[in-house]
């Protein structure tokens, strides 16, 4: 295990080893498991189509209650459309995205229990976490057990009114066809999104830098949250790649097209061409007189 690869969930830097619980919105709802690999989006070691880079959880490192063992069958059963015993619910080796995962950390025996008890405990876990993030709207917020008794009301963070996005094309290299600068609300512009395209379309991939300290040689710096920031960016990206090259097309057919003679050319060729007929029509003196006497 390499934990020198990193990406961004919702509350923080996300390392393998750390102890996470998955978001009640996802198919895999509050189980607690430990990240045992991070594959970064664009690299070879990334198998799936996530849009995001692929975590590796094992959901089966604790041991859940009775009745967490009832939910998870019921949880597991209804995705896959067959009744599955919990020995056989495939949850030891679960590829996630970063965003449907929360850190936590500071944790007792007493604590993770509660986390274990049933999906009601765990999500209302997750919610305040949630809530916290959406606060603070500080990626490297640690979240500490101790918090989980605090209640707040909710708050819903909505999405920033105006999203411009810049993009920039490039020779295609596999997958990345180019690079995407994004605003946020006139306040913060973050660079160099990838531009990817696969078998399901063009979308958006989080940027990242080189890092000689992991074993793929790159980190993300910049997570999205939320399907709606990502759906509205992707859309946007897509409109402003294709407005891009659809510029680059037509100026290569203009410096590709036969170059079009000045005004100021075609007047001179159009004077030099008219003085030469007048003067295919003036006879020469000997001829003038010579028909001057014809007529006599």
């Amino acid at each position: 295990m390499n934990k020198d690869i990193l990406t961004e969930c919702v509350n923080g830097e996300l390392r393998p080893g750390d102890l996470v619980l998955s978001t009640p919105d996802d198919e895999y709802a509050c189980l607690v498991g430990r990240v045992t690999e991070i594959a970064i989006l664009g690299t070879p070691e990334h198998e799936t189509e996530n849009e995001t880079d692929d975590v590796y959880v094992d959901f089966t490192e604790f041991d859940y209650s009775d009745q967490r063992i009832a939910e998870i069958e019921k949880m597991i059963s209804a995705l896959y459309g067959e009744k599955k015993a919990f020995d056989d619910c495939p949850i030891d080796l679960v590829i996630m995205g970063p965003e449907s995962l929360i850190r936590i950390t500071g944790i007792d025996h007493e604590q993770l229990y509660e986390l274990l008890d049933c999906e009601e405990k765990a999500a209302a876990f997750c919610k305040s976490v949630q809530r916290k993030y959406n606060l603070s709207n500080n990626m490297e917020d640690v979240i500490d057990m101790d918090n989980n008794n605090t209640t707040a009301s909710a708050v819903e963070t909505a999405a920033p009114t105006q999203i411009d996005v810049k993009v920039r094309p490039i020779e295609p290299k596999g997958k990345l066809i180019g690079y995407a600068d994004v605003n946020f609300g006139g306040v913060i512009t973050v660079h160099d999104f990838r531009l990817i395209n696969d078998e399901k379309g063009m979308f958006v991939g989080n940027p990242s830098r080189p890092d000689d300290t992991s074993r793929t040689g790159y980190r993300s710096t910049a997570l999205l949250v939320g399907d709606d920031i990502k759906e509205r960016i992707n859309n946007a990206a897509r409109a402003a790649y294709v407005a891009e090259v659809e510029k680059l097309q037509a100026r290569a057919a203009a410096v590709a097209a036969p170059e079009k003679p000045r005004m100021r050319d075609q007047l001179e060729k159009a004077g030099q061409e008219a003085a030469k007929h007048n003067a295919e029509k003036i006879l020469p003196d000997k001829e003038i007189a010579k028909a001057a006497r014809d007529d006599r």
